[in-house]
């Protein structure tokens, strides 16, 4: 009713409608309180996101033969220094992919594609956490059939 007749985006109606209002208090908490939102999950997903990276890829396939058994010490800092390495660059790719295929977009069209994908994913990530007799190439050549 507020912004009939207007082209308004409606991801940001929790800060126009203060805005509207002349609320200056209200708006500023509103803003704080998205921003502070936004930089948790941006430091939480890069955190797990870099961990699973170094544990599920970096290491196992590139750095497993340069830890000593002896050297404790020096193997945390190669493991905290490709963390460090992973988050950067996931932090550059998360934004290089906001800049060409998320401001083309809305944010609900995005999390609709997100959902589509999970729910193409289940089905074989289903069979194999659960079943018994599923197979790799079963669940491959399942995601690849249309």
């Amino acid at each position: 009713m507020i912004f009939q007749g207007q082209n308004v985006n409606p991801e940001f109606y929790s800060i126009l409608i203060p805005q509207y209002f002349d609320n200056t208090l209200i708006t500023v908490l509103v803003f704080l309180g998205g921003l502070s939102s936004c930089i948790s999950m941006i430091i939480i997903s890069a955190i797990t996101l870099s961990i699973m990276l170094s544990n599920n890829l970096i290491i196992p396939y590139g750095l497993l033969g340069k830890f000593k058994a002896e050297n404790e010490i020096q193997n945390t800092r190669n493991i905290t220094n490709v963390r460090k390495f992973s988050i950067f660059g996931l932090i550059i790719v998360a934004f290089a992919f906001y800049k060409y295929f998320i401001l083309k977009t809305s944010l609900d069209s995005v999390g609709l594609i997100s959902f589509v994908i999970i729910a193409q994913l289940a089905p074989a990530f289903l069979e194999q956490y659960f079943g018994e007799r599923g197979s790799y190439k079963g669940a491959v050549v399942g995601l690849l059939q249309d």
